[in-house]
């Protein structure tokens, strides 16, 4: 079965078709630096069935004006946690999209 999307015109055109991919949301949630961890943190988040392919991708929070980069891998990604400092750890959000 193709998967995607399309459109038909009331008069039998095809207006739109989109069968290779549709991003969906996949899987969100919140992380945050464990307790009396070093400088920049590693934070691993299992998502099943992920895996490097490039059709997923992971949006996060940190703190304002602060990023922190994320590493795909298999069945899980890592969050390299930035915006941890004088000891503070906030509690971020990640959101998993697959496409």
């Amino acid at each position: 079965m193709a998967t995607g999307l399309k459109i038909w015109s009331p008069d039998g055109a095809l207006r739109l078709d989109i069968t290779d991919r549709i991003t969906r949301l996949h899987a969100k949630g919140t992380y945050q630096a464990p307790v009396g961890s070093a400088a920049y943190p590693r934070v691993e988040v299992p998502i099943t069935g992920m895996t490097p392919d490039g059709s997923w991708f992971v949006v996060v929070t940190g703190s304002v004006g602060i990023s922190n980069p994320v590493i795909v891998q298999e069945g899980k990604f890592t969050v390299l946690c930035r915006d941890t400092f004088a000891g503070q750890r906030p509690v971020n959000l990640y959101t998993v999209y697959r496409c």
